[in-house]
């Protein structure tokens, strides 16, 4: 596999990821402090999405034709054939939703945190990519943090129809 298609696979992980934070936004409407943090996930990972389209575009022909670990590529493939927005229907409660974005950032961490960080270490695009999913990721933590106990989030009931 080449760094064209694995970036090009990607930037469809961060598309389906920001969809399926969209979604638990709407399954907690009910709630201003959890749906606007689910939508603020939804928009970082636009942001990782437009990082990675930069970087892409940054790259020659040749850059984008060398080979890559398939390993890589076969975990962004498992996380686009695994991050389906039906999983959304298993989210019954903000614990739910909390264990799906975990599911979410850990496909997001192997699939372009760890490619980046190894492949491009002397790279100040490296930096900027890894500082924002490091970010991403302590923000996801403080969030559940938050509510404490698994208890807490599990009285805080999702919006079953969506």
């Amino acid at each position: 596999m080449n760094l064209e298609a694995l970036l090009k696979q990607a930037m469809d992980l961060e598309k389906v990821q920001s969809m399926l934070y969209q979604g638990l936004e709407k399954k907690f409407y009910f709630s201003k402090e959890i749906s606007q943090f689910w939508s603020g996930m939804a928009e970082d990972e636009k942001g990782h999405y437009d990082s990675i389209l930069k970087m892409f575009n940054q790259f020659n022909p040749d850059q984008l034709s060398v080979e890559v670990d398939n390993n890589l590529y076969n975990a962004i493939c498992k996380g686009l054939s695994e991050l389906k927005f039906s999983r959304l229907k298993d989210v019954f409660d903000l614990h739910d939703a909390c264990k799906l974005a975990a599911e979410v950032e850990d496909y997001e961490t192997v699939a372009v945190f760890e490619f980046i960080h190894t492949r491009f270490k002397d790279d100040s695009r490296r930096l900027k990519v890894s500082e924002g999913i490091l970010a991403h990721m302590n923000k996801l933590t403080s969030f559940s943090d938050k509510f404490r106990s698994v208890d807490e989030r599990r009285r805080i009931r999702a919006i079953p129809q969506f």
